[in-house]
C-alpha cells in the first residue's frame, strides 16, 4: 500500500512540475533574438526580420489559480524586403534628336507633292 501512495505522489508531483515548467517556455518568436540588441537582424521561419522590444506574457500557477504575468522581451518581427528593381532594357535609348529631322523632311516632301499634283490645269487657249 505504501508503494502505491508513493507512486501516486510522484506522479502528481511530476504533473504539477511539468505544468509549471510549461509556463517558463518563451514564445517561439523570441528565440532568434536571445542575447541580441533591438534592431539586430534575425530570421524567423526562413524570413528575415529585426529584433524589436515587446511585452511577452506567461501563465503561472498560484495559490488562487493560474495568473498571467507580463515581462519585457525581444521579438523577431518580419521586415518587408524591397522588390528587386526591374531589369534594364538591352536596347539603347534613342536620343530625341534623331527623329525630328526625318519628320521635317517627310513633311516638306508631302507638302511639295501636294502642291505639284494639286494644281488646277490651266484653261485651254481660246
Amino acid at each position: 500500500m505504501k508503494r502505491s501512495k508513493l507512486a501516486e505522489l510522484v506522479f502528481v508531483a511530476g504533473v504539477l512540475v511539468a505544468a509549471r515548467a510549461n509556463g517558463d517556455i518563451p514564445p517561439p518568436d523570441t528565440q532568434p533574438c536571445q542575447g541580441k540588441a533591438a534592431g539586430a537582424s534575425c530570421e524567423l521561419g526562413g524570413k528575415k526580420g529585426a529584433c524589436q522590444k515587446s511585452t511577452c506574457s506567461r501563465l503561472l500557477n498560484g495559490p488562487d489559480g493560474p495568473s498571467r504575468r507580463e515581462y519585457a522581451c525581444m521579438r523577431c518581427v518580419p521586415v518587408k524586403v524591397d522588390a528587386p528593381p526591374p531589369p534594364k532594357s538591352s536596347l539603347p535609348d534613342a536620343p530625341l534628336s534623331t527623329g525630328w529631322p526625318l519628320g521635317a523632311v517627310a513633311l516638306f516632301a508631302g507638302l511639295g507633292l501636294a502642291a505639284w499634283f494639286g494644281r488646277r490645269p490651266s484653261p485651254p487657249p481660246q
